[in-house]
């Protein structure tokens, strides 16, 4: 009533809706009068207006309440949580005092650092995911577009006072994960051509064709049909005297689309999530089984590579990967 939601029957129950804010709420409440289902929409850099879907099943009594003993929720359509509720304690009290950190803390500004790693190559960090600006002759090429709109704006931003009156033509994405891929669409609003392996462009194509109206980003308040390269095994992008190499990584259980960047002349390996040395620290990432493999796929390929340049962390000699490899 706060809200002056509506009714309407549905093959469910009776759907009752409302707005809260921006957001959009319908809950379903059954021939039992007990709530069976809520949806919502929320934000989100890849998947735009995202459903959020829980549904509430096996009702038991607990005490005298009522309470599912199922909970199953949805976010875009894929199952992110599971619950089996075994007890139920009603009306404990519950002191749970909101610390004086989270009632001031405010999200940081973005920041980009910029480190030259060789002459016309750039590690652009300064945050938890980083991207490698590449300059060509005439146009500049980015390796990743990670978390979301505002970190690709200032990506973007740094790259123009890098190297003015270049255009990003091309956007090298190394695997679909949400926070590698999140601040694609960017990309695309700014004209540049997507590389990705094969099996992304149509998931991308579909997805974002879905309304993003609750944050619109500059592709939904200016629409472009994006335009792709897609990478099956290998792809080389030369131009002048500057060249780059995409492999697909193999054997990868990471992801199985994932790929990484081989540039020859300046034998630099910019790969993601496989190796990742944390910023600041010495103490170097804990082996795992896709250390072993990225070493293997780079051994496979005679690849002379002498700085691994990660799209988390900080640069590192190939000597590292070895180590780790061994430990």
């Amino acid at each position: 009533m706060e809200n002056n939601a509506t009714l309407k029957k549905g093959s469910g129950g009776t759907i009752v809706s409302f707005t809260a804010g921006k957001f959009k709420i319908n809950g379903t409440i059954d021939r039992q009068n007990l709530v069976s289902r809520t949806e919502t929409w929320i934000p989100n850099p890849v998947l735009g207006d995202m459903l959020v879907e829980t549904t509430y099943s096996d009702c038991k009594d607990f005490k005298g309440v009522k309470f599912p003993a199922m909970i199953v929720q949805k976010q875009g359509r894929y199952p992110v949580l599971d619950l089996a509720v075994m007890s139920v304690q009603p009306n404990v009290r519950l002191d749970l005092p909101v610390p004086d950190a989270a009632k001031t803390t405010a999200l940081p500004p973005v920041k980009v650092t910029t480190q030259k790693i060789a002459d016309g190559v750039w590690f652009l960090a300064g945050g938890s995911h980083n991207s490698v600006m590449v300059e060509y002759p005439t146009y500049l090429v980015m390796i990743e577009a990670p978390l979301d709109e505002a970190r690709s704006l200032a990506v973007i931003s740094e790259a123009r006072k890098l190297a003015p009156n270049k255009p990003i033509k091309y956007l090298i994405n190394t695997h679909h994960h949400f926070d590698h891929s999140g601040g694609l669409r960017t990309y695309v609003a700014e004209g540049a051509t997507i590389i990705t392996n094969e099996i992304n462009k149509g998931y991308y194509e579909q997805v974002w064709k879905s309304p993003h109206t609750l944050e619109p980003d500059r592709l939904a308040k200016d629409p472009k049909k994006p335009a792709f390269i897609t990478v099956k095994d290998k792809y080389s992008l030369a131009d002048g005297e500057r060249s780059l190499e995409i492999y697909h990584l193999v054997g990868d259980t990471h992801n199985p689309g994932i790929m990484m960047v081989y540039m020859p002349k300046e034998k630099i390996l910019v790969e993601a999530d496989d190796f990742s040395w944390p910023a600041g620290t010495r103490a170097g990432p804990r082996y795992h089984a896709n250390n072993v493999n990225l070493y293997r796929n780079i051994q496979q390929l005679k690849l002379d590579v002498k700085t691994i340049a990660p799209l988390h962390g900080e640069p590192v000699s190939l000597s590292e990967l070895q180590k780790a490899t061994a430990s």
